[in-house]
């Protein structure tokens, strides 16, 4: 009630790892006007939001756990069960649980199989479309073969059905490896998987790790260490000083990360949402100070008026590099400086703005045939972008716009 507690309970040891309760990410509850559900190791519980009081419980033994409005999948190791609201999502007790009609993986089984397996991993271990593993490992072929070992084996839930999350390391031979997430069915089918090593989505590693990996239903959060940032040595061989939390999520069709938090030794930070920072780009490309001064210092907003160009030229920095109609790509944290002088965040060189350590770096862009150099130039991870803007963000995803960038030839 504002700032006053209503009511306290205490949890069972191992509900927060249930739910999937981190440093940096909510527990995965099911919440109604009429009860919060929780699960714990020996059973669901719903309690009155207002009094904190038992509504129903259902004692269950319970390994992992996924809700929706009116369904809540419980695994306990090898065995499914669903529970089942009805028209009532949380008001009543759900009914007596019945067997899912998909089988559960055996997680055991899974180590001794072949398995078609992520892209990464699979150029590690075979020529062929799967791996044979062997007490958790597969090796490839060759005089200094590669391999995949599988880290961990979770119990989790995607749309309803259980299945088998498998954290796995894979190495082509060389000094640097990729771990990637890979999900199967109870017949080991490839569900999906999440491979964020090749993307470089998350920034510049020298091996991409994934360490801490947990598994709440169809939320799956993890650690990407040793990631570098501005200040850093620029080698495969040197350590990054920022660390990732990233929560990935079932969309309906595959594994997406849904939010990522980095930790330097600053601070952690946030990416914020590509509407928040279209929202800045737009009180820039309007020419309205006021607009633009809700997300940046009146000096910087100011700047935005710069010329540019020889004498008596109309252009200035709104002009030519943030007009009407221009599109905020995504978000990235900016590495330390290539050989070439090119940032590592992809796609982004380095502009005439100073870029620090735990700045973010967001790529524009437009598609109206008068502005040709804010097209976008090659493709994947080598697609380069002309202008982008420089953010300032917080833990919550708060930011500030500290800079422009532009790298026009």
């Amino acid at each position: 009630d504002g700032t006053r507690p209503l009511w306290v309970r205490e949890l069972a040891p191992g509900a927060a790892a249930l739910a999937g309760a981190t440093g940096t990410v909510g527990p995965q509850w099911l919440v109604g006007p009429d009860a919060v559900v929780v699960a714990e190791p020996d059973g669901v519980t719903a309690l009155d939001p207002a009094t904190g009081t038992t509504v129903w419980t259902v004692a269950t033994r319970v390994t992992a756990w996924a809700a929706s409005p009116t369904t809540i999948v419980v695994i306990d190791q090898t065995r499914a069960s669903v529970l089942s609201f009805g028209a009532s999502p949380t008001a009543t007790a759900p009914t007596t649980p019945g067997a899912s009609p998909a089988p559960p993986p055996d997680l055991a089984a899974l180590r001794n199989a072949s398995l078609l397996v992520p892209a990464p991993c699979l150029a590690a271990v075979s020529q062929d479309d799967r791996a044979v593993f062997v007490d958790g490992v597969a090796t490839g072929p060759g005089a200094a073969p590669g391999g995949a070992t599988m880290k961990d084996v979770q119990a989790g839930v995607l749309g309803g059905r259980p299945v088998a999350v498998v954290h796995l390391s894979c190495h082509a031979g060389g000094s640097t490896g990729i771990d990637a997430i890979a999900v199967y069915s109870a017949t080991h089918d490839l569900v999906t998987d999440l491979d964020l090593g090749t993307s470089g989505t998350l920034g510049r590693t020298p091996s991409f790790i994934i360490t801490d990996v947990h598994v709440v239903g169809h939320t799956i959060v993890f650690v990407v260490p040793s990631i570098q940032v501005v200040g850093d040595e620029s080698c495969n061989a040197c350590r990054g000083r920022a660390s990732a939390t990233v929560t990935a999520r079932w969309d309906g069709q595959a594994l997406a990360v849904a939010d990522v938090v980095y930790r330097l030794p600053s601070g952690a930070l946030r990416i914020p949402t590509n509407a928040a920072v279209q929202a800045a780009y737009d009180a820039i490309a309007s020419g309205d100070r006021a607009a633009a001064e809700r997300y940046m210092s009146a000096e910087r907003a100011a700047s935005l008026d710069t010329p540019l160009g020889g004498e008596g030229s109309a252009d200035t920095v709104r002009s030519v590099q943030y007009p009407p109609g221009g599109t905020v790509v995504s978000c990235a944290l900016a590495g330390p400086p290539e050989l070439g002088g090119a940032f590592s965040a992809p796609g982004v060189p380095r502009g005439f703005d100073p870029i620090v350590s735990g700045s973010l770096v967001c790529p524009v862009t437009s598609d109206d045939p008068a502005y040709p150099w804010l097209h976008p130039t090659g493709q994947g991870r080598n697609v380069a972008y002309q202008s982008w803007l420089v953010l300032d963000a917080d833990e919550v995803g708060g930011f500030r716009v500290t800079g422009f960038g532009r790298a026009f030839g």
